[in-house]
């Protein structure tokens, strides 16, 4: 029995350590390895990254891939996070944004210098209402970098609110407009709705 149990955990680990994602080398601010992102929105990235960082000294950086490959994106990310050795080695203020895109899933690493600025639930707001829906409405350029403008305003102790998703306000619009247009299809049918010379009813 102590053979099959040996077995059993010799392959357990085996299988654990294959579906563990490599980290890619660290290329730029904005690794873009699912081609996610055009040239021109890269570029414009990089810069804001790069002139955030020296401004401020804090380290964030993208890094889109096009699976995990079975990994769990939580130690994905923090081996990233661990292998680049992200913002100042005393401070811990760096940031990572990782985006899987063939699993959609999300994922903010954050230094400990950052954590008390940067908190988990300001995160998962973030990812939650901002960055997420944009990726399911094929706008990613455009939440990626209301996404960095967000955690940036925060790391420096800025007072930001996040925005509620759009579906949500148009999915309001949309039921608000269905509702109204129940309403008049009642009021039609009720006063008449016919073409002209018809009396009205009621």
């Amino acid at each position: 029995m102590r053979w099959l149990l040996y077995a059993a955990l010799t392959l357990w680990f085996t299988v654990s350590e294959a579906r563990a994602l490599e980290a890619p080398p660290l290329t730029a601010q904005v690794n873009d390895l699912a081609g996610m992102i055009d040239a021109a929105h890269r570029q414009a990235l990089e810069s804001k990254l790069a002139a955030y960082e020296r401004s401020t000294g804090h380290q964030f950086v993208v890094l889109t891939v096009p699976s995990l490959e079975g990994d769990v994106i939580e130690d994905f990310g923090v081996r990233v996070f661990e292998q680049w050795k992200l913002g100042d080695a005393k401070r811990e203020d760096g940031l990572l944004l990782v985006v899987a895109l063939e699993d959609r899933k999300t994922r903010i690493e954050v230094g400990y210098g950052l954590e008390g600025a940067v908190t988990d639930l300001f995160s998962v707001q973030v990812l939650r209402d901002v960055l997420r829906p944009a990726l399911r409405e094929g706008r990613f350029e455009e939440g990626l970098e209301q996404t960095l403008d967000l955690l940036m305003a925060k790391a420096e102790g800025v007072e930001v609110g996040v925005p509620k998703p759009r579906e949500r306000r148009g999915s309001s619009a949309s039921a608000g407009f269905v509702v109204f247009l129940v309403i008049m299809i009642l009021l039609f049918s009720r006063f008449g709705g016919g073409g002209g010379g018809g009396r009205r009813r009621g």
